[in-house]
């Protein structure tokens, strides 16, 4: 059994390697089209997480963006993109938000009832 295996091998190597080399160019074009939507739905997670939790409260928002992330997103986005990879798209778009937030003064994020309740103290 081993030696028919074997020999399949060695007279199908360039079909098997073309074959492998076309999967997994598709699955990295895949990836790279889908790289820009999970950034998009980390965006809104990080900031739903500056709406509901505030500021000051940093480890809690990541810890609540990275679990909103992992139950949104389809099981094979999930072994597609790292902890690592998850992590930089969210400092990435915690900083996007940030810079948004300085440039525009006048924006709120905190739901309208916050605000009337914190600029009422």
């Amino acid at each position: 059994m081993i030696n028919i295996i074997l020999d399949f091998l060695k007279d199908n190597w360039i079909d098997i390697a073309v074959v492998l080399i076309f999967v997994f160019t598709l699955i990295y074009l895949w990836k790279k089209g889908k790289k820009q939507a999970v950034k998009d739905m980390i965006y809104y997670l990080v900031c739903k997480a500056e709406q509901e939790f505030g500021s000051k409260t940093g480890e809690i928002k990541y810890a609540a963006v990275v679990t909103w992330v992992y139950s949104m997103m389809p099981r094979i986005l999930r072994f597609l993109f790292t902890k690592e990879e998850i992590g930089a798209y969210i400092e990435e778009a915690v900083e996007k938000l940030k810079q948004y937030l300085n440039s525009n003064s006048d924006i709120n994020l905190l739901p309208y009832a916050s605000e009337k309740l914190y600029q009422n103290k």
